[in-house]
């Protein structure tokens, strides 16, 4: 058998259950027919046994990155009243890293640890008010949902070898269930008054993802070549459009906060001319009449004025804020619990009503963690004079997307979901250059049906890694202990395929 070199022997098993999963989100959320559940899970289970054929374990974890980030941004796809399907992928994708770890001693990257510091003392500071709120029960619950979002995906997130190939399959894949629910929220999902809410639980939410999605556009824009680069400026037109559709003022400025920053970071004069181009089209379109908006898109709601959709909206923020201000009255310095915490729309207010000044200071550290990769100069792109490379590029188009969210937060709820925290740990993970030079993945596969028994490149560069393996990694060698760890490697494991070379028979 021959060797390959590509990373498409991974990409064709995850993208196989992505199609079954997308199709059965689908039908799912319109008929509500239990039986295609049933159908879908016997066919995902079929096409991770494909993956785990094709590349054993490390195939099976590869698949599950890439089914989470292709399900995340579809919140309103649920198993539940209160579980997302994305969280059915994350819970075991979490404790498969959890217990890799235990065996290898793995870190996370150091650059994660302030977002997972101020998660977690959001997260305690939630616990000890809990037990001063109204339903103990159910802020507890809302302080564990909290934790997982906050704390144990950034830390999953930041373990693993986070590759440039990988995070690009990740990326990709993530894309994929974005324009699939901007798609289908533009063709069906849509609220009585016209505003598009997709694969998701609410309006709002599906402009916020829409907003992350043209962050992650204009990345995969700048970083791709050939066929690719005009299929992310597909995206980056849906993408857009869906933040006009979905009729949420907040994103429409989120979106061009976020764009651009991204553009003056790159300093691509080709965007702006692209903008300028868009903008005149898309001027000249609506004028004549040849594309009709919804009555209540973001721009009629933002400019337009004597809205009913605005002044519904406006009061009951209006409410919520008075609300939230009397309960950080009654206790400024605890709070009162995450049991009404979704009550209040702004996730400033949120989290100072619910789990009190320090988690508010905290989430100022998460905010400054996140924002990092796009506002510090020196942390993506130290020498300007050199173009940027792609995992910086995919680093900034996650942290402008972050920025643009901490915007919308003044006028939203969107708190612990879990997409938002991908979304922050995603910008951190790739802000770091630990895995930056890792090769694309290589396997090397044995005659007789039998794959080598140990660890693989492909592992290398997708499983968690041990301190000790980064020790040897980044120690250089002499001549002497390279041929004495190449005889060493031949005498102990015969039946490997060394790099290059055909089976011994």
């Amino acid at each position: 058998m021959s060797e390959h070199t590509s990373a498409s022997r991974y990409w064709v098993p995850a993208y196989v259950l992505c199609g079954v999963v997308a199709a059965t989100a689908g039908y799912y959320v319109v008929d509500r027919k239990p039986l295609l559940i049933v159908a879908g899970v016997a066919l995902g289970l079929l096409a991770l046994a494909a993956s785990f054929r094709l590349e054993g374990s490390q195939g099976l974890f590869i698949a599950l990155l890439s089914i989470f980030a292709f399900t995340i941004p579809m919140s309103g796809v649920r198993v539940s009243q209160t579980t997302a399907l994305s969280d059915v992928i994350m819970l075991p994708l979490i404790a498969l890293v959890f217990l890799m770890t235990v065996r290898t001693k793995d870190t996370v990257v150091p650059e994660m640890k302030p977002l997972m510091i101020g998660g977690a003392l959001i997260s305690a500071c939630g616990v000890a008010s809990s037990f001063t709120a109204a339903d103990v029960t159910l802020a507890l619950f809302g302080a564990f949902r909290v934790f997982v979002a906050t704390v144990l995906l950034p830390w999953a997130i930041g373990t693993i070898r986070l590759t440039t190939p990988l995070a690009r399959l990740m990326t990709w894949a993530w894309m994929a269930g974005l324009v699939i629910s901007c798609v289908l929220g533009f063709v069906h999902f849509k609220t009585p008054f016209g505003r598009v809410l997709g694969l998701t639980t609410h309006e709002n939410h599906f402009g916020l993802t829409a907003v992350f999605g043209v962050g992650v556009a204009l990345a995969l824009y700048l970083s791709e070549k050939g066929f690719l680069r005009y299929v992310a400026f597909g995206c980056l037109a849906i993408t857009a459009y869906g933040v006009i559709e979905s009729g949420s003022r907040a994103s429409l400025l989120g979106m061009v906060l976020a764009a651009g920053i991204f553009v003056l970071r790159t300093r691509r004069s080709i965007f702006l001319l692209w903008g300028w181009l868009a903008i005149v089209v898309s001027f000249a379109v609506l004028v004549t009449g040849i594309v009709q908006l919804p009555e209540y898109n973001a721009l009629a709601r933002l400019f337009g004025g004597g809205n009913a959709s605005v002044e519904i909206a406006d009061d009951v923020r209006a409410e919520a804020h008075e609300w939230a201000v009397e309960k950080i009255d009654r206790n400024p310095l605890f709070g009162g619990g995450f049991d009404e915490a979704e009550i209040v729309h702004n996730v400033y207010l949120q989290i100072w009503a619910s789990a009190g000044l320090l988690a508010l200071a905290s989430f100022l550290l998460v905010m400054v963690a996140a924002a990092r990769p796009a506002i510090a100069p020196k942390v993506l792109h130290p020498d300007a004079s050199q173009p940027w490379d792609r995992r910086a590029l995919l680093s900034l188009g996650y942290s402008v997307g972050c920025i643009g969210y901490f915007l919308i937060a003044t006028t939203s709820n969107i708190f612990w979901t879990r997409y938002v925290w991908f979304q922050m740990a995603m910008a951190i993970a790739l802000s770091s250059r630990r895995y930056a030079d890792v090769p694309l993945p290589r396997r090397a596969q044995s005659t007789g049906g039998e794959w080598p028994t140990t660890e693989t490149a492909l592992a290398a560069a997708s499983w968690p890694i041990t301190e000790t393996t980064r020790q040897n990694s980044s120690a250089p060698m002499s001549s002497s202990q390279k041929s004495s760890a190449l005889v060493s490697s031949a005498q102990s494991e015969p039946a490997l395929v060394r790099a290059g070379q055909p089976p011994t028979p």
